[in-house]
């Protein structure tokens, strides 16, 4: 039987399937040191999806997933990797039930998995918050 976080987590790979049938819109941003891209997946229901990739160069390459459900942030998928194209050398994942609640926090470090500490939870929350206030306004 899986648990709710594994559930969670096969509910957001089901979802992330459906952005194909999604309005897409993209964009990039660059500053000295940093280069940044993004996707923003809605549909009649508004966004759905954000996807947001950073290169900050030597400093390595960041790809974050962000879904959303009745306007709330549902879960997030963070990957850090040595550089764009390469494996991800850690993987976070966060997700929140319907009430709030946080169901899925682990984090993956060189093949171990252990639980995200409820700091490092609430600030992909409010990533998640402020990333999808800032693409509302623009769709």
């Amino acid at each position: 039987e899986p648990t709710a976080a594994e559930k969670m987590l096969d509910d957001f790979n089901n979802a992330k399937r459906q952005t194909g049938g999604m309005t897409v819109k993209s964009g990039t941003a660059s500053k000295i040191g940093e280069s940044r891209s993004w996707q923003v997946f809605s549909d009649v229901h508004g966004v759905e999806f954000i996807i947001e990739q950073v290169n900050q160069a030597d400093k390595g390459f960041t790809k974050t997933e962000y879904a959303y459900r009745d306007s709330l942030p549902w879960v997030v998928v963070q990957e850090q990797m040595p550089k764009a194209g390469a494996p991800a050398s850690s993987t976070v994942q966060a997700g929140w039930g319907n009430n709030g609640v946080l169901v899925l926090n682990q984090k993956i470090n060189a093949g171990k998995t252990s639980t995200l500490s409820d700091a490092d939870a609430k600030t992909l929350h409010d990533q998640a918050e402020a990333e999808f206030k800032r693409f509302t306004k623009k769709h």
